[in-house]
C-alpha cells in the first residue's frame, strides 16, 4: 500500500490558476499499487425491459463491448483519479494465479464497500483481508457489510 496526496478545489473538482491559493485542499489516501482485479459479475433485466429485451442480448452486447476494451463510462477504482484498464476474460479461460512475491495472508483494515445512494449516501464498509493474493469482496447484503 502506498500514501497518495491530491490536490483538488473544493467549489470545483479541478483547480484553475486564480482558485489555487485561495480554495485548495489536499487528499490523502492509502492506496493499494500495482493491483490486478479479477471481477465476476452479472446483471438482471428491470421492468423497463421491452419486449425485445432479454438476459442473451444484453449478455452479447457486454461481451462484444468488453473484448474491445468499450465501455460507456470509464471504469475506475473508486475515484476517476484511479482508472482501472480491463480485459475480458473468456468463460473457457483459466483464472490468472496471482502474483508471485504476494503476502500470503494480511488484515488490509477496512475498506470502503459501497455508497448507499438509497440511505442519504451512506458509506457502507467492509473488513478487507487478502488471502494468497486475493480479496473476497462480501455482497451487499452480507452481514459482514457495516455501515
Amino acid at each position: 500500500m502506498t500514501p497518495d496526496r491530491q490536490n483538488s478545489c473544493g467549489s470545483q473538482g479541478f483547480c484553475r490558476d486564480d482558485y489555487v491559493d485561495e480554495d485548495r485542499q489536499q487528499r490523502a489516501a492509502t492506496v493499494l499499487r500495482d493491483v490486478r482485479y479479477l471481477i465476476e459479475a452479472h446483471f438482471e433485466l428491470t421492468g423497463r425491459a421491452g419486449p425485445d429485451d432479454s438476459v442473451g442480448k444484453h449478455l452479447d452486447i457486454f461481451n462484444r463491448r468488453a473484448r474491445k476494451g468499450q465501455c460507456f463510462h470509464a471504469p475506475c477504482l473508486g475515484v476517476r483519479e484511479f482508472p482501472a484498464h480491463f480485459e475480458l476474460l473468456e468463460n473457457d479461460s483459466p483464472a490468472p494465479p496471482p502474483e508471485n512475491g504476494v503476502e500470503p495472508d494480511k488484515d488490509l483494515g477496512w475498506m470502503l464497500h459501497d455508497i448507499d445512494f438509497s440511505d442519504g449516501m451512506t458509506p457502507r464498509f467492509f473488513r478487507a483481508h487478502m488471502r494468497n493474493g486475493v480479496i473476497e469482496v462480501p455482497p451487499w447484503q452480507a452481514a459482514e457489510v457495516k455501515t
